[in-house]
Order: C-alpha cells, then structure tokens, then sequence
C-alpha cells in the first residue's frame, strides 16, 4: 500500500472518530496528521514540531500536544516511553508489529522483528481478550556504544 493510500485511510479513520464524538475534522488536523503519516521511525513533539516549521506549517507546541494524544486515542499513532527519555510516536497504519531495541547509553532506537517471537505471539488465544498491538523493548548497548566502551581506559 502506498503512502497515499495509508492517508486516506488515516483520514478516513480519524473522520469517523471526531464524527461520533461530536467533533470536528479541521484543516489543521488533517494537515497535522498528513505530515504523522509522511513520518518514518519515532519522533518526539520536539521533532516533530521542528518538522512542521521547516515544512512552513506554524502551530503552537499546546496544539501539537493535544492533536498528537487525539491520534493515539483515534487508533493512528502510538505513545512510546523508553526508560526516563520523552515519549515518542509512531504511526500504526502500515507498521507491522516489531521490537524496538534501545541503547541505554546514547538513546539510539532501532526496530527489528524477531519472526518466531512474532508468530507465537500473534497466534496466541488470549480468551475473551483480543489484542491490538503489542511492544517489546530490548534495552542494551549499540555497536558503536559498546566499541566506545571497550576503547575507553578503566579509571580506578
């Protein structure tokens, strides 16, 4: 599917929330969620908010804040806390289910999919629960992190 489609169907989405819950879809909104959807990895409000102002589009940081946590409650985005660093997005649509790995020491996020984890996962029976989503996080040292580490002398 490409990125076109991915945004009709974002707008789509976010349409029927507002409309059963008596609020309107703005300009402003689907502006703001066509640059969500036009976004690739994590991004915080900060990054984001940078992103729009290159792209010329000026909206306050309040804005932002509330427009961003309407998309995760409308299903399109997901709020993700990596240890004590802000939270940060990512888009549902068109994203399969993966595993994010962390490094703790320069905060670099990479996404990876463990297949056999995956499947056995996603064919689990939860009873009467049904999933949405799930997240793993992995917290370790990155390559370049750890190659830092051993370079460093020990101080005693």
């Amino acid at each position: 599917m490409n990125s076109q489609s991915h945004i009709t169907l974002a707008e789509a989405s976010l349409a029927d929330y507002l409309r059963k819950r008596g609020m309107r879809c703005t300009q402003e909104r689907k502006a703001l969620l066509e640059c969500v959807m036009n976004t690739e990895g994590h991004f915080s409000i900060d990054e984001f908010s940078n992103r729009l102002r290159q792209a010329g589009f000026h909206v306050s940081t309040g804005t932002i804040y509330n427009t961003l946590q309407l998309f995760v409650d409308c299903g399109l985005l997901r709020s993700l806390r990596f240890g004590s660093d802000k939270t940060r997005y990512e888009k549902v649509q068109g994203t399969p289910n993966h595993h994010h790995l962390v490094c703790t020491q320069c905060g670099k996020i990479k996404e990876t999919r463990l297949s056999d984890l995956s499947a056995m996962i996603e064919n689990r029976s939860f009873g009467k629960f049904t999933p949405a989503y799930y997240t793993l996080t992995i917290y370790g040292l990155c390559a370049r992190c750890r190659r830092g580490k051993k370079n460093k002398p020990n101080k005693k």
